[in-house]
């Protein structure tokens, strides 16, 4: 058994020498510089050239997080699957888009199809993309009023924007409500510094690229403030295929005593893409090369207030806001008329609020050994309210109308309790019930234990959650396709993580996993409409190795293997391959110089298409790109950067007919102030 899953690595070995053997001054000028770099360097030891280890912590275990909890705490104190990604291995990735830094996340599997004007489905271990909640600086953002169930287009996001990912693996409706079937996937792009510091950033590419950020943020006295403002262009990264943002978000806060704390932060985007529809065979097959169009405007805000009443009571009370306007104009796919040409205009709300109170006494750091056990609970409710509507038609020759509107609201309680023992042992239990107007009441239920082995060199936990989500919008009051007897989907799944510090510069980390997924959503072509009839089961493992090979070099490894079975049914999941690698490669020559390298690899997968009129099930090859990134601080205040995309140049397809990004140059700088 070991050796057929270990055998499976081989393609992913072959496809990298295959990549690296592809190089040649001819092409790859930047690739050259930089392993003559590492040949010039490695003739000395980090020690005589004095450089600082890589940005990048082997032990994250006192990493705060606000994901998966109900209120921000060490990781350590946790023992559900959470996946960080942090600001300096952002930097050091230095992407041109945000599905590109996502896929150096354990556990996510990343599709984007026709480049950053086209849609991209992020999914959490084989899972719906609309599975995923997600969430921007504590604010959800899933629209259930667009056609795909919910799912949110992380190209809508700068990735310069982003300063931390937090990524939650596995079912989860005690913390998240309706939605968290597959996990969340929490984006921080703005906190307050104790320092105060600004950058202004340019990052500049072939095919006109152009990504412009400022930012700027610290404290002052008991008052911490941030301010970020973003302008995207993707040019032509990909025929026919073309994405345009612009972006401001602030932070202000506040320290009224010792005991008393207040935060308000908001944020405000409007986009515009062009691309091929989705399905229509791309700039290879499309018989029409028209555009589909589309454009939104959205904004969000939310206002935290923290009370420490007592030693062993605190309280949270959080509100947020979000606000979507979309257009989206597609001609179809023609001439068969498999997809007749559309036209919609959505419009959707939803406010939120969530009182938390914490009694006991929670460590305020990651316990190993103590002189005493500790206690305490999580008690709360909270309530959402949404609204959406659409208007537009569909054209058959004749302007059929699509209009629908839908509003929905729920309360919830929740509970949770922790015990860690002196020895620590830490086990957790979360309970919560749901109440929502448009469907029956939900239950659902999380527990967890974790412990120390072995000199405390290994940390064993295992979780186990549930999860509900309502169904979209679309799903129940779509005019043609909606129907509003459809029943929450519904899953349920455990994970077993092994946490193992094999010696000082080595770590690995492995989870294995089993998720079952009920009453999912599927469209009946005979009914004409949607239906709950799908039951899939989906298991596998995820791995991360990460090696401090020197003090200035350090490497990190990430796989997935996931296997889904659709029960009672023939048909194949598209855009879910068997295994996913990342291999990242960072290395410091001194103080003014950082080389990193980047290697994503995706196994076979299928895809569908509608070009000929049918549909029609491809599977796509499996591919590898390597990119670069070579930062150099000119001075306290200067840093620039040269990086490079898919430096072999491979060519690959993540959708049928939908040609990958080539090989591109991007020039960075930024100035620190």
């Amino acid at each position: 058994m070991l050796t057929h899953y270990f055998g499976r690595f081989d393609p992913i070995v072959r496809e990298i020498w295959r990549s690296v053997s592809k190089i040649s001054p001819m092409n790859c000028t930047g690739t050259l510089l930089t392993v003559g770099l590492f040949s010039v360097c490695g003739v000395q030891s980090a020690d005589d050239l004095g450089v600082p280890q890589p940005t990048t912590s082997l032990t994250p275990d006192s990493e705060i997080i606000v994901t998966g909890v109900y209120r921000s705490q060490p990781q350590a104190l946790s023992t559900q699957p959470i996946e960080i990604l942090t600001r300096d291995e952002i930097k050091a990735i230095a992407p041109a888009d945000t599905p590109t830094l996502l896929r150096n996340v354990r556990g996510l599997l990343v599709n984007q199809q026709g480049g950053m004007g086209g849609e991209s489905e992020v999914s959490i271990r084989g899972s719906e993309s609309n599975f995923v909640s997600v969430f921007i600086d504590g604010v959800a953002v899933n629209d259930p009023v667009n056609s795909r169930g919910g799912s949110f287009n992380f190209n809508a996001l700068s990735p310069t924007s982003i300063d931390k990912i937090e990524v939650l693996r596995g079912p989860n409706s005690t913390v998240y409500s309706s939605g968290a079937l597959g996990g969340a996937i929490h984006l921080i792009t703005l906190t307050a510094n104790d320092t105060p510091e600004g950058s202004l950033t340019i990052d500049a590419g072939e095919q006109d690229y152009l990504n412009a950020s400022f930012k700027l943020s610290g404290q002052s006295d008991d008052l911490g403030y941030g301010v970020r403002i973003g302008s995207l262009d993707s040019g032509s990264d990909m025929p026919d295929s073309r994405f345009q943002s612009d972006e401001i978000a602030g932070l202000i806060s506040y320290q009224f005593s010792p005991d008393v704390y207040a935060q308000f932060n908001f944020r405000y985007v409007e986009d515009e893409r062009e691309s091929l529809p989705e399905q229509s065979g791309g700039p290879l097959y499309a018989v029409n090369q028209t555009l589909e169009l589309g454009d939104s405007e959205e904004w969000n805000g939310r206002f935290l207030l923290e009370a420490h009443h007592k030693d062993w009571w605190q309280s949270q009370f959080e509100v947020s806001y979000f606000d979507r306007q979309g257009s989206t104009q597609s001609p179809g796919i023609f001439p068969y008329n498999a997809v007749p040409a559309t036209e919609d205009n959505t419009d959707y709300q939803r406010s939120h609020w969530r009182w938390t109170h914490t009694l006991g006494e929670q460590p305020q750091a990651p316990l190993i050994k103590s002189s005493k056990d500790s206690f305490w609970f999580n008690l709360g409710v909270e309530r959402q309210h949404e609204s959406g509507e659409s208007e537009g038609f569909v054209d058959f020759g004749f302007a059929l109308p699509t209009n629908f509107e839908l509003e929905r609201h729920h309360l919830g309680g929740f509970a949770n309790a922790n015990y860690q023992s002196r020895n620590g042992w830490l086990w957790q239990l979360s309970a919560r019930h749901d109440n929502p107007n448009t469907s029956r009441t939900q239950n659902t239920y999380q527990a967890g234990i974790s412990s120390p082995i072995f000199d405390e060199q290994v940390q064993l936990s295992l979780n186990w959650g549930q999860a509900y989500k309502l169904p979209s919008f679309f799903a129940l009051a779509h005019p043609l396709v909606g129907n509003d007897q459809l029943a929450p989907e519904l899953a349920e799944g455990w994970t077993f993580n092994i946490d193992w510090k094999l010696t000082g510069p080595l770590r690995t980390q492995l989870s294995v996993f089993m998720n079952d997924y009920q009453d999912l959503v599927d469209f009946d072509a005979t009914l004409f409409k949607n239906v709950n009839r799908s039951s899939v089961e989906n298991s596998g493992a995820d791995i991360s190795i990460q090696w401090q090979a020197q003090a200035s070099t350090l490497i990190t490894a990430n796989a997935t293997y996931t296997d889904i079975d659709v029960k009672d049914n023939a048909s194949k999941l598209t855009s879910r391959p068997q295994w996913s690698a990342s291999v990242r490669l960072e290395h410091r020559f001194n103080d003014a110089i950082n080389a990193h390298l980047n290697y994503r690899w995706k196994d076979q997968q299928f895809a569908t298409s509608l070009h000929t009129g049918l549909s029609v099930t491809e599977q796509l090859d499996a591919y590898g790109v390597l990119d670069m990134n070579l930062q150099w601080r000119l001075s306290e205040q200067f840093t620039t950067s040269i990086r490079l995309e898919n430096v072999t140049n491979n060519d690959y397809k993540e959708a049928v007919g939908f040609i990958g990004q080539g090989r591109r140059a991007r020039v960075g700088l930024t100035l620190n102030f």
